[in-house]
C-alpha cells in the first residue's frame, strides 16, 4: 500500500495527459473523478489537485501542436487573459458548496456537454466575415466562461472552450482543441494558487501525477493530428459522457 498512492497518482496522470493531449481538455476532466473515485480524495481536494494537472498537460501538449502551426496566438490570448481572471472568482467559489453538490454538478454538466456535441450540427461559417471587434468579444466571453468553470470544477475548462472556439467562433475542431490546450495551460496557474493558499491541493497526489501527464500529453498530441474531425468528434463526445456518468453513478451510490 506504501507505493499504492504514488504509482495510482502516476498512471492516472499518464492517463490524463494523454486523453488531455488528444481531446485539448487539460486532463483534469479525467483526473478530477479518477482523484475521487479511485484514491477517495473529497469533492473539494479532488477539484483543486486536479486543476493544476492541467498546467503541465496543456503547455506539454501545446508545444507539439505549435510545431505543427495549429495554433491561433490572439484568440489564445484574448481567452487566456478573461480566463485567468474569473478562474479565480471560480475557485473562491469551490469552497461554499459540499463536495456532493460539486461531483454531480461536474457529472451533469459532462453528460450535457456530451449531447450537445454529438447532436450539434456544423454552422454556417462566420469567422471570416464578422469584425475584429466581434470576434474580441466573442473570445473574451468564451474565455470568460470556461475560466469560471476552471476554477470552480477544477477541470481546466477544456470540456467547454473546445466546444464554445468549435462554434460560438467557428475554429475547426482540430484548431479548437491545440487552442484549448495552450489557453487552459494559462488561465489555469491563477486559479491553482487560489486553491494552493486554500490549502485543498494533495501534493503527494499531485507531484507524481504531473510527472504522468507530461508524457501521456505528449503522445496524445501526436496521435490527435493524424485523427479525422468527424471521429475526433464522436470521440470527444463519448468521453465526456462516460466521466459524467461515472461521478454520478458514484455519488447516487454513496446516497443508498
Amino acid at each position: 500500500m506504501h507505493f499504492f498512492l504514488p504509482t495510482a497518482s502516476f498512471l492516472i496522470g499518464l492517463l490524463a495527459g494523454f486523453a488531455g493531449g488528444i481531446f485539448g481538455i487539460g486532463g483534469a476532466a479525467l483526473t478530477l473523478p479518477l482523484f475521487h473515485v479511485v484514491l477517495g480524495l473529497g469533492g473539494n481536494v479532488a477539484i483543486a489537485t486536479a486543476l493544476p494537472l492541467t498546467i503541465p498537460t496543456a503547455l506539454s501538449g501545446a508545444w507539439t501542436y505549435l510545431r505543427h502551426g495549429l495554433l491561433k496566438k490572439r484568440t489564445i490570448l484574448v481567452c487566456a487573459i478573461a480566463g485567468s481572471l474569473f478562474s479565480i472568482l471560480g475557485a473562491l467559489f469551490t469552497g461554499m458548496f459540499s463536495s456532493l453538490a460539486l461531483m454531480l454538478a461536474t457529472g451533469f454538466l459532462f453528460v450535457f456537454l456530451a449531447f450537445a456535441i454529438r447532436s450539434q450540427k456544423p454552422l454556417p461559417k462566420i469567422e471570416k466575415v464578422c469584425t475584429l471587434r466581434e470576434k474580441v468579444a466573442r473570445t473574451a466571453g468564451i474565455g470568460a466562461i470556461s475560466g469560471f468553470i476552471s476554477g470552480f470544477f477544477g477541470i481546466g475548462g477544456g470540456p467547454i472552450l473546445v466546444p464554445l472556439l468549435a462554434y460560438a467562433r467557428q475554429i475547426p475542431l482540430k484548431k479548437a482543441i491545440p487552442c484549448s490546450l495552450a489557453i487552459i495551460g494559462i488561465y489555469a496557474i491563477p486559479g491553482s494558487i487560489a486553491h494552493y493558499f486554500l490549502g485543498n491541493i494533495d501534493l503527494a497526489v499531485f507531484v507524481p501525477a504531473a510527472f504522468g501527464t507530461i508524457i501521456g500529453a505528449q503522445i496524445g498530441a501526436r496521435m490527435s493530428i493524424g485523427i479525422k474531425e468527424a471521429r475526433m468528434k464522436r470521440l470527444f463526445s463519448l468521453l465526456l459522457f462516460l466521466l459524467g456518468a461515472t461521478l454520478i453513478i458514484n455519488e447516487l451510490l454513496h446516497l443508498l
